[in-house]
């Protein structure tokens, strides 16, 4: 585009030729438009404005969860003849938009419905949208091949709530917020083995590995974990304390400790088995409890 006296602004126009009687929207996919994707690619490079305002669109695609564009493209004006609807024109628009932007923008619009939605950017990895897109494989991507993005899209996702590069510190952090969840609803963080979420995360395992590797968990983690109602270390050493606690609690109430076998307190513990263990395991138990 030559520059010219008293001009700030340049036209280019480019004919598509849609015979009568063919399908405008096979028209858009096959070769007819080509030459319209070339040159709008080759203006973006030059044009950081347009660039811009494309890559804009293609994001508020994600953000709307679906595949079309509302409203037109800035500087650029499509000339249709009359026979052809207005919806050709959408059809168009969505389908420009996608042939010269990348489909990143249209997953981080994604993303970010996702955390306007729920608060963060945490993203299990098996996630998938209402419309299919696997948005949990493609945040697991970004977070994998950080060092192959762009300083500006490293940006874009850290400007997000939640948003962390360390997977397994995200996953560390997913499962220490179902366990907030749990201690919320049952009032202590001694989570059953098998324990499963209503969604189906294994919550009982995540604990017991937090347990079994308190070595190698950073002090901040193990502060967090300390300060959750219930939470204990050794999970058999709680289970003895707890049965003795309600021994005792018998004992002072009726006198002796000799519980009948198929006792059970009133919330349901059933202390005359406890006691029947410690009897039948003597042997096995340390001189301070017996």
């Amino acid at each position: 585009i030559r520059l010219s006296e008293n001009k700030s602004v340049g036209t280019i126009v480019l004919p598509v030729f849609i015979k009568e009687g063919d399908n405008p929207e096979e028209s858009i996919e096959n070769s007819n438009f080509k030459p319209v994707w070339s040159v709008l690619n080759a203006l973006k490079s030059h044009d950081e404005v347009l660039s811009f305002e494309l890559d804009q669109l293609r994001t508020e695609m994600g953000r709307r969860g679906s595949g079309g564009i509302r409203g037109a493209i800035p500087r650029v004006v499509f000339d249709l003849p009359t026979t052809v609807d207005s919806s050709f024109a959408d059809s168009l628009t969505t389908y420009l938009v996608e042939q010269t932007t990348s489909s990143w923008n249209f997953m981080y619009g994604l993303l970010e419905a996702y955390v306007e939605k729920e608060g963060h950017a945490k993203v299990s990895k098996e996630y998938k949208t209402e419309d299919g897109y696997n948005l949990g494989g493609w945040v697991n991507r970004q977070r994998s091949t950080k060092d192959q993005l762009t300083p500006e899209r490293i940006t874009r996702l850290e400007s997000l709530d939640g948003w962390v590069w360390n997977v397994l510190e995200f996953q560390w952090e997913e499962g220490f917020s179902y366990l907030e969840k749990y201690v919320a609803q049952e009032g202590h963080a001694r989570v059953p083995q098998s324990h499963k979420t209503a969604d189906g995360y294994k919550l009982g395992g995540w604990v017991s590995n937090q347990r079994s590797r308190k070595d190698i968990l950073t002090s901040e983690q193990i502060e967090r974990l300390e300060s959750l109602k219930g939470w204990v270390w050794d999970i058999s050493e709680f289970q003895w304390e707890q049965g003795f606690s309600y021994l005792e609690a018998y004992v002072e109430r009726e006198g002796h400790a000799k519980v009948p076998t198929n006792y059970k307190t009133e919330d349901g513990y059933k202390l005359g088995q406890w006691v029947g263990v410690q009897r039948t395991t003597k042997n096995q138990l340390t001189p301070e409890r017996i």
